[in-house]
């Protein structure tokens, strides 16, 4: 779960003609969107407190205009890390699809070998990988696809490892969590944060195994779930979670508060805002 290097896509958001999800489609109606400049100081703030705290943070290219490429803001959809292999994600939206380009330059720098790309005839989303504790956990969801999981299963099998899917609840069974990391995020050494009724079902391996720290609807509608774990014990979670972020306290983890409201206004968070290139104790 810990991660050594992080990459930061932490360029803000251009004004928009279409949305990427619910939440962004609903602020962008009321006229309530992130806002650049707030944005951006958020966005440095947030790099900052991760190098005060050991990581090094990347800060990848602006994508060109012929990208097709509009918002930057959500790095973790683009790639993920299993085991000593970095991804790159095919990508649901077309607007997102060329958003990898942005870190072309540091896949690059990557040892040879150590990277892959999923293939573009399945579907699978950074936000909807969570690895810990021996598994890599699956979100099925509005992004991620069967097909997606069936690759990732394959994937996690040559690395020992198990690949659990979390069915997620459509936007026809009344809930919107866009990814698996906006229901169940893992902090500390044996909690993890999770919104039940945003799943179809819980896998035991995260009922039996974890002490669940549940967050409510409407804090999953803020993303309180979608924090940032950055050692065994630490995670950077937004200010505003006063509740779970006291639940986190109880439970012994060390949680670093920062304000960051305006990238929620587009349906992500802190997990979602940052991108790990390696897990601990693997040489980038």
């Amino acid at each position: 779960m810990a991660t050594r290097t992080i990459c930061i896509l932490n360029r803000a958001p251009d004004a928009q003609p279409d949305t990427n999800n619910q939440i962004q489609a609903k602020n962008a109606a009321a006229g309530n969107g992130p806002k650049r400049e707030e944005s951006t100081a958020e966005l440095h703030n947030l790099a900052r407190t991760l190098e005060q705290n050991g990581i090094t943070v990347y800060s990848p290219e602006a994508c060109s205009p012929d990208t097709g490429v509009v918002n930057q803001m959500y790095a973790r959809d683009i790639g993920f890390v299993i085991g000593n292999t970095f991804f790159r994600s095919s990508m649901s939206r077309p607007n997102r699809v060329n958003e990898w380009q942005s870190i072309a330059g540091i896949m690059q720098r990557m040892p040879e070998g150590r990277m892959k790309e999923v293939p573009r005839d399945v579907v699978v989303e950074g936000g909807d990988i969570v690895v810990d504790k021996g598994n890599v956990f699956v979100g099925i969801s509005q992004r991620t696809t069967r097909e997606g999981f069936d690759y990732i299963s394959t994937q996690a099998s040559t690395q020992g490892l198990t690949a659990v899917p979390v069915h997620l609840r459509s936007l026809r069974e009344g809930a919107d969590v866009l990814h698996l990391d906006c229901a169940f995020v893992p902090v500390g050494e044996d909690s993890a944060l999770i919104f039940e009724d945003g799943m179809t079902d819980v896998p035991s391996e995260i009922r039996d195994r974890y002490n669940l720290i549940r967050v409510t609807a409407d804090e999953q509608q803020d993303l309180a779930t979608n924090v940032l774990a950055i050692s065994p014990t630490g995670v950077v979670a937004r200010h505003s979670a006063t509740r779970v972020n006291r639940e986190m306290t109880k439970r012994g983890i060390d949680v670093i508060g920062v304000q960051f409201d305006e990238a929620p206004r587009a349906g992500g968070s802190l997990r979602c805002c940052t991108l790990p290139l390696a897990r601990l104790g693997i040489v980038t």
